[in-house]
C-alpha cells in the first residue's frame, strides 16, 4: 500500500480517504507517506466503505480513495469508481482480506487504478 501511494506521489498536505473499519496497516501506509488519513463510515451490512460517505469527505486536498474489501466482501466498486472519477481521485484497493473475492465478475484489486 505504501509503495502504491508513493508511486502516485502522495505526501504531506494530501488527504487519503479510507474506511474507519480497517486494519492499522491501511492507515499506517497513508501516514508513512506524510499524508493525512480521512476515515469514513462503513456499510453496516458488508462492513466495507460507504460510497455516500466518500462523497461527503472529499476536499481539495483529497488525492486517493482506498476501499478496503473485508471478510471476503468486496466494496461497492462501481459507485466508488464513479465518485472518484468525477472528483479526479485515484483508487487504490486494499485486498489483504479479500483474496479470491469477485465483484461483478472481476477480482478485487483489478478494478481501481
Amino acid at each position: 500500500m505504501t509503495l502504491a501511494l508513493r508511486a502516485l506521489a502522495i505526501g504531506v498536505g494530501d488527504e487519503v480517504i479510507t474506511a474507519s473499519h480497517t486494519a492499522l496497516a491501511t492507515i499506517s501506509a497513508v501516514i508513512s507517506t506524510g499524508a493525512t488519513p480521512v476515515l469514513v463510515d462503513i456499510d453496516p451490512i458488508h462492513f466495507t466503505i460507504a460510497p455516500e460517505c466518500i462523497q461527503n469527505a472529499i476536499t481539495p486536498k483529497t488525492k486517493v480513495v482506498i476501499p478496503v474489501h473485508l471478510y471476503g466482501q468486496p466494496a461497492e466498486m462501481d459507485e466508488i469508481m464513479k465518485i472518484s472519477e468525477e472528483a479526479g481521485l485515484w483508487v487504490v484497493e486494499d485486498c489483504a482480506q479479500s483474496v479470491g473475492a469477485i465483484y461483478k465478475g472481476k477480482k478485487t484489486g483489478s478494478i481501481g487504478n
